[in-house]
């Protein structure tokens, strides 16, 4: 089992850390669903963070360009994996796709929750693995993993011995162990939010590995 924590400054990073998670995925900008931090934070992140360190590579404007520049950064500074999607009338841009894959070789590549936006999950993917995604982030087309878990479920028991299905979106220790047994997947994607300080929350972290791992 692994927890993937999403973290939205250098410090959820160092709690998530310190609190056990398996895996951060690095953003900014919470309220906007995560963009990708500025150069000097992944530089910092890489520095402090010893755990898998994933960082999201989206900004307000779809530019590839833009991407490209990011996934490159990231592969100087040694980052495990990089975190993106791109879309094209709601399903995937294979040839942008196909060349920021390639691009960030030998960085595990992640399709993020852009994946819920596409009108055939399915086809979308079959595409992602064809393309050579490690893992895809997804709520099942719903707001929430919770909401999703059964579109979840099918598409772990059709492509999850070739892609890793990660359940994403407003997953808590509270119903973490519910998706777990619906979906049958094995990682697990949590900002893990305090409400009030807005940073990842040690507790919430541990509680959610002691689920996972029960």
């Amino acid at each position: 089992m692994l927890l993937e924590i999403a973290c939205f400054n250098i410090e959820s990073c160092l709690i998530a850390q310190k609190a056990g998670a398996h895996r951060i995925e690095f953003c900014n900008d919470y309220e906007s669903g995560g963009l990708a931090p500025s150069f000097q934070e992944i530089a910092k992140a890489r520095q402090l963070i010893k755990i898998p360190l994933h960082v999201i590579i989206r900004f307000k404007k779809d530019e590839v360009k833009l991407m490209e520049e990011a996934i490159w950064f990231c592969k100087k500074f040694k980052i495990d994996g990089v975190v993106f999607g791109v879309l094209k009338e709601n399903s995937i841009d294979i040839l942008s796709c196909v060349k920021l894959v390639e691009l960030a070789r030998p960085m595990k590549c992640t399709f993020h929750r852009y994946i819920d936006k596409c009108l055939n999950m399915n086809e979308s993917i079959e595409h992602l693995i064809d393309i050579g995604f490690d893992n895809v982030l997804t709520s099942g087309g719903k707001e929430t993993a919770l909401e999703g878990m059964e579109t979840i479920a099918k598409l772990q028991q059709s492509y999850g011995d070739k892609i890793n299905i990660i359940p994403g979106g407003g997953i808590r220790p509270d119903n973490i162990k519910q998706i777990k047994q619906i979906t049958r997947c094995t990682s697990f994607h949590s900002a893990a939010l305090d409400t009030i300080s807005k940073n990842a929350d040690e507790n919430t972290i541990k509680e959610l590995l002691h689920v996972i791992n029960s």
